[in-house]
């Protein structure tokens, strides 16, 4: 910042953090070596600060300008700047990031070919701009990304090897960690961490190969919605086969189906979730689910009757409206007519204490997902806003939910946690076979002893 401020007359220099005391407290002061003003005595660079405006002005007309990101009043201001260097710290804290920069900095910096610059460390949100850029999954594309970690910091030891002994296994061991701890991972390693990320659904916390049982069965593949920075929002579209989708349930059970659904137009999609559930099993299964924006109630409805026209399914419920709006009457009257049954409007109150009951049974191996599904997609992606607090936790406005909602109002209405799985009996004249022929012999004995013992004392 300062070599640029000095050497390019009239340069404009930006530096933003979270808010206006930490940059007076990380860049204009600094640990008492390394901050602006520091920095400038030292090297006597003529630098002219105003404390009450945060700039520090140089001869050449170059400025430095500190501005706090929770400010939206002053990052307005920043769109009549045209900088040559903006420098974002600690980006994974900073909010309105995205609109700091897609609004006020990024077409700014035209006038001068300026840069950019967003130093910062994973945090445990997997949210925002920060993550967008340095996330390996998914990255936005026109971002150059460099990793340092401590391993790369010669301040502690000439080797690797050295720098790893004196940070990063001293501190597992005085802190009792393991490596792989999210912590370590995310704070010495710079590597963004699922395991305790504030999603909204546990389904990070469970190996993909226990949690997924088949791959999504279509006769048409849904496409991607993406949002106008192209990245991904929610699978759209498609035709499900339900056929082959029957097909991957084990057999064996007395399989019954819900059919849970949420209500969208634009942007919010339609959307529903087929669940297979049985007295005799007791895990619940996904079997189809889907999506799509611009169907009109007509168009929506006509949608479920399809689904009902192929599978017979026991259960209906979403947030219909309510038996008291036209909507809902007019979806519960003809549903009855065709189907014989009403269908249920979902309980919307106590949303995360359903969410939990959910994620129970998601950790306990209860619920399979189809791999790559639209449930499954966006389940991986739906999250808790950052820094909610003490108070009610929300799921993020700018994450779609539409296809978890589906589901989440489907789990309210199965029953697969009461199910009790039947013991499967023991090919006869195997080992097997005798053991629980002569354990089922020695119980009958005590059974007998019992009644006759009771019958004694009566």
């Amino acid at each position: 910042m300062l070599d640029v401020a000095v050497r390019v007359p009239h340069a404009r220099v930006i530096y933003v953090n979270e808010t206006l005391p930490e940059c007076e407290a990380i860049a204009w002061v600094g640990n008492g070596r390394d901050g602006l003003l520091t920095l400038n005595e030292q090297y006597q660079l003529g630098g002219l600060p105003n404390h009450s405006k945060h700039t520090l002005s140089f001869p050449g007309g170059g400025i430095i300008r500190l501005v706090g990101a929770d400010d939206m009043r002053q990052i307005g201001k920043l769109r009549g700047i045209a900088p040559h260097l903006v420098v974002i710290d600690e980006a994974q804290k900073a909010p309105h990031l995205t609109e700091l920069i897609r609004d006020s900095l990024g077409p700014a910096m035209m006038d001068h070919g300026g840069q950019i610059f967003m130093p910062g460390t994973p945090g445990v949100d997997l949210a925002g701009l920060f993550y967008d850029v340095t996330n390996e999954e998914e990255p936005l594309h026109g971002w150059s990304v460099h990793v340092l970690n401590v391993l790369s910091n010669p301040f502690f030891g000439t080797t690797p090897e050295e720098r790893f002994e004196r940070t990063v296994a001293r501190y597992c061991r005085e802190q009792g960690l393991p490596l792989d701890a999210p912590e370590v991972q995310r704070e010495w390693f710079a590597r963004w961490v699922k395991e305790d990320a504030r999603f909204t659904y546990a389904i990070h916390q469970v190996p993909e190969h226990q949690v997924c049982y088949a791959p999504p069965r279509w006769k048409a593949p849904p496409v991607w919605r993406k949002d106008k920075n192209g990245r991904p929002l929610f699978l759209e579209g498609g035709v499900p086969d339900f056929i082959a989708a029957l097909a991957d349930l084990p057999e064996g059970p007395d399989w019954r189906f819900t059919l849970g659904c949420d209500l969208g137009f634009l942007p919010d999609p339609f959307a529903y979730v087929l669940w297979a559930w049985s007295w005799e099993w007791d895990e619940l299964l996904e079997v189809a689910s889907w999506a799509k924006t611009q169907l009109d109630s007509d168009e929506q409805l006509s949608v479920l009757t399809d689904v009902a026209g192929q599978v017979p399914i026991s259960i209906v419920t979403g947030d219909i409206g309510g038996v008291a709006t036209p909507m809902g009457k007019g979806w519960s009257k003809r549903w009855n007519e065709r189907f014989g049954y009403d269908m249920i409007e979902a309980e919307k109150s106590h949303k995360f204490d359903s969410i939990q009951l959910f994620n129970t049974d998601l950790r306990q191996g209860r619920i399979k997902l189809r791999k790559g599904s639209p449930l499954h997609e966006q389940m991986k992606r739906v999250r808790w806003l950052p820094h909610a607090g003490a108070g009610k936790m929300k799921e993020d406005p700018v994450i779609p939910n539409d296809i978890t909602d589906g589901g989440l109002y489907g789990h309210r209405h199965t029953f697969a946690h009461l199910a009790q799985r039947p013991v499967p009996k023991p090919p006869a004249g195997s080992t097997e076979y005798y053991v629980a022929l002569e354990q089922a012999m020695e119980q009958a004995d005590l059974d007998e002893l019992e009644r006759e013992a009771t019958s004694y004392y009566d």
